[in-house]
């Protein structure tokens, strides 16, 4: 590869990459993920399924009781739960750090007064320094296929540039043109 189609590859390959990064830096919001987790210590008695936890009713009364302006669809899909034993972890997901530790702390313990009948304890609520960033995977990948598809642009032009080089042609370099072809090509 030549200089020049090796520059027009590098070139492509960093606007695609830039494209990525600045698409991703805007179109893409920052998610945030809070964990808190709850144990139920009865070992008796059954115990819920993590999709019990997470009822429409339970949703709609955690709303209404903190006035949040989010419908209840919005938090069935910020809120994750999952059962280990005995102990749920509850996750939740935003766009803001404040508003996933709160919403994750104050549905650990509307589930401890929602489920009186059970002995729900809390073992740990989330907290700002525990909070992780979930969007940055994502990103990066973004940007990672952005450079990627840049490098494959990069390439077709310069194929489509210059589709008759001398790997392709039909015509001998001169080079070894003086040269006769021994042997022959039998026909079937």
């Amino acid at each position: 590869m030549t200089d020049n189609k090796l520059i027009n590859v590098i070139l492509c390959a960093l606007i695609a990459g830039i494209i990525a990064a600045l698409g991703t830096f805007f179109f893409i919001d920052n998610k945030y993920d809070a964990v808190s987790k709850v144990s139920i210590a009865d070992s008796d008695i059954e115990l819920p399924l993590a999709k019990e936890l997470k009822t429409e009713e339970i949703i709609n009364s955690l709303i209404e009781s903190n006035d949040w302006e989010l419908t209840s669809t919005e938090l069935m899909d910020a809120i994750k739960i999952e059962q280990e034993d005995n102990t749920y972890l509850l996750h939740t997901s935003f766009n803001n750090k404040e508003d996933s530790v709160q919403i994750a702390n104050e549905y650990t313990e509307h589930l401890v007064t929602y489920f009186n009948g059970y002995e729900i304890s809390v073992d740990e609520l989330s907290h700002l320094s525990s909070v992780s960033n979930q969007s940055i995977l994502p990103k990066v990948l973004y940007i990672s296929a952005g450079v990627l598809i840049g490098v494959l642009i990069g390439i077709l032009m310069n194929v489509m540039r210059n589709p008759n080089n001398k790997k392709t042609s039909g015509k001998r370099p001169e080079s070894i043109a003086k040269y006769p072809v021994l042997g022959t090509i039998k026909v079937y």
